[in-house]
């Protein structure tokens, strides 16, 4: 729950208890050291590759260290470099340096063909800036030829995290020689899991004054990135958790149950007669009206709290309590929970914490519990079954990253278990939106011109649902002498190449949001989408829709599941006017039917025409109920995709009645 986390999941280690135990253990990271002599690299297999992990050995080990406890972690690399293209990507050696640990060893050496040693240590180390002027560290490695190994070693140390942490060791290279290892005392309990290519921990059962659990594997493959996918989630990964202290008598400290039972008593406080007040006025000044309930309702007093108390980055507690929010107009991350739980119920709509995960990154799984599961933060209104981001300033009601719907979820609600009110978790799924919910409507008018003289068109285009909500909700933050660039901004995101006559948007204010769709009404002289020949009139009618996705290039084979992001549907009426005397030819190729099998196809593209008394008007439907599509329906997927950047490049000829 990012970075509210240690304020609600509080761990009581009994460090006081533990620290007196003898360390005397039989292993420690810091005896770890590469071979004095490297070895050159003679395997078949390896050599043919043009980049290649020869050696990954990733040791983390535990330690108390007086009054506190800390994690080393130390990583030795060996790097097959094969082929030209390969060695730019080795010039610079970036340390795994970052606020929160510091290096106790860092070295790094390069293997060259004809047996030579290339060394670097602290006193090689180089800096750097980013755009951003962040700091970071690097070796410069000269003199990298095909046929060297990249060789490096780096030690560090920082506090642990108990209640979950991930580990990614799969590369977009191959792995050979794969070795991950979590030394911990032994009154430490972890629990494991890997997921992917990923092969699963084991638990040594040898040492004695220590927990190792540790994954050996030959060969781990290339990861193979793949278009309109999440790469992190799909790699192999393993996380690590705490699930008992066995000095202060601790247990599942990582599972749900415990976490609903911390996070609902940080979030249900109590409310005094002057925030009572204060709730009072922000109801009046938000316009509530209790009488009209359901989503709208909501969304107008969430639009008014997140135009008014703005989440700050890094605070701590003293804009967690609802008192100094109401006078700060500032929140922390649990603030936003406890201020929006609060003042929601307050005015007759109760809700539940839901916790989840980035579907894009660490997938929630409900088998394995652990805090990385449930980092991201919702409110769940049971009577009008929505949900809402108290974070997310961009977000309104029941419309936030599609990174976080049709995925599993913890709701928090509290029960009376005797000794009054807790809170209980249960796994439930934050699902999807419908494609109909995610509307784009495109209008167009379009008055050919005669004698080659440019023609005039006129566009509607009426966003619903995310298809608008993050112009809608930013617009309030855009200056008023920016306001006429954004709005043609926003219009040249179709229409880039056209001067606009005219350009006005509609319901652009949040506020209106979700009850009325972002619109935005065009008007511009053709001189783009028309090409006048000699005896004929090239029209690029399929232009006329804006730039469209291609997967021409895709692979044919899919390994990945396609992630298309929010399910969003786009209706297009183009009205083509032709003037007297003229005629349209080669409309045939205007009708197009693609779609998925079934009664209720689950995507597709239709285009349709009339030809009328000098009117063509063509339909399209373009449609996308899944957000997430199957492996298997990856073919049909790209051939949707496609078929709306082949309409994109039709065009239609306009000629004179003989």
């Amino acid at each position: 729950m990012k970075q509210f986390k240690g304020a609600i999941f509080a761990l009581v280690l009994s460090i006081s208890a533990v620290a007196q135990m003898s360390t005397d253990s039989v292993w420690t990271i810091e005896s770890y050291d590469w071979n004095e002599v490297p070895q050159k690299e003679t395997r078949p297999f390896i050599i043919s590759e043009s980049e290649a992990i020869i050696t990954n050995t990733n040791l983390l080990e535990i330690k108390y260290n007086g009054d506190g406890v800390t994690l080393f972690e130390l990583i030795h690399r060996r790097i097959w470099v094969g082929d030209e293209k390969v060695i730019q990507r080795y010039n610079k050696l970036y340390l795994p340096l970052h606020d929160g640990n510091a290096a106790k060893t860092i070295k790094a050496r390069v293997l060259l063909p004809n047996g030579n040693v290339v060394l670097l240590d602290e006193k090689d180390v180089q800096e750097g800036k980013d755009e951003d002027d962040n700091i970071y560290r690097y070796f410069a490695l000269d003199g990298v030829q095909v046929g060297s190994i990249v060789e490096y070693l780096f030690l560090t140390q920082e506090q642990p995290s108990f209640l979950g942490a991930r580990y990614t060791l799969q590369r977009d290279v191959p792995v050979y020689d794969l070795k991950f290892e979590l030394v911990v005392p032994y009154n430490l309990v972890y629990r494991l899991k890997s997921y992917n290519a990923l092969a699963q921990a084991q638990e040594d059962t040898v040492l004695r004054l220590q927990n190792r659990y540790f994954i050996h594997q030959d060969t781990l493959p290339k990861f193979k990135s793949e278009e309109a996918s999440f790469d992190r989630a799909y790699m192999g990964y393993l996380i690590y958790s705490l699930q008992s202290n066995l000095f202060s008598g601790s247990n599942n400290i990582s599972d749900f149950k415990n976490s609903a039972a911390t996070v609902y008593r940080n979030v249900h406080t109590e409310i005094d007669k002057k925030t009572t007040k204060s709730f009072k006025k922000i109801l009046a000044e938000s316009e509530f009206k209790k009488e009209t309930e359901g989503p709208l309702q909501l969304a107008r007093l969430e639009n008014y709290l997140k135009e008014n108390y703005f989440l700050v980055e890094g605070a701590g507690d003293n804009l967690s309590e609802i008192s100094d929010i109401l006078a700060n107009h500032g929140m922390s991350e649990i603030g936003a929970l406890r201020f929006f739980h609060a003042i929601f119920d307050y005015a007759g709509f109760p809700n539940e914490v839901v916790l989840t995960s980035a579907k894009s990154n660490t997938p929630f799984d409900p088998d394995f519990e652990n805090n990385l599961m449930i980092r991201e933060d919702f409110l769940f209104f049971p009577t009008q079954q929505v949900f809402m981001s108290p974070t997310d300033v961009s977000s309104r009601i029941d419309y936030f990253d599609d990174d976080f719907r049709n995925t599993k979820a913890l709701f928090i609600h509290g029960e009376d278990l005797g000794d009054g009110m807790e809170g209980v978790a249960v796994v439930g799924e934050i699902p999807a939106l419908k494609s109909d919910q995610n509307k784009s409507e495109l209008i167009i008018d379009w008055h050919l011109g005669a004698d080659n003289e440019p023609g005039e068109v006129a566009v509607t285009h009426i966003l619903w649902g995310m298809q608008g909500v993050y112009i809608q909700t930013i617009s309030k933050y855009v200056p008023e002498a920016e306001m006429e660039k954004f709005e043609k901004t926003i219009s040249a995101s179709l229409y880039s190449q056209v001067e606009f006559e005219e350009n006005t948007i509609e319901n652009m204010a949040g506020v209106n949001f979700p009850g009325k769709p972002l619109t935005i009404k065009s008007r511009f002289k053709d001189e783009v989408y028309t090409e006048p020949g000699s005896s004929s009139t090239i029209v690029k009618l399929g232009d006329i829709i804006g730039p469209q996705t291609e997967m021409y290039l895709a692979d044919s084979v899919r390994y990945l599941p396609v992630h298309h992001g929010f399910p969003r549907s786009y209706d297009r009426t183009i009205s083509v006017h032709v003037p007297e005397g003229y005629v349209l030819k080669n409309l045939e190729t205007l009708e197009m039917d693609y779609q998925s099998e079934g009664d209720a196809p689950l995507m597709g593209f239709v285009s349709t025409y009339t030809y009328e008394d000098n009117l063509l008007k063509i339909e399209i439907e373009e449609w996308y109920e899944l957000g997430d599509y199957p492996v298997e329906m990856f073919d049909i997927y790209r051939t949707v995709v496609n078929a709306a950047a082949d309409f994109n490049k039709k065009y239609i000829v306009l000629e004179k009645k003989p």
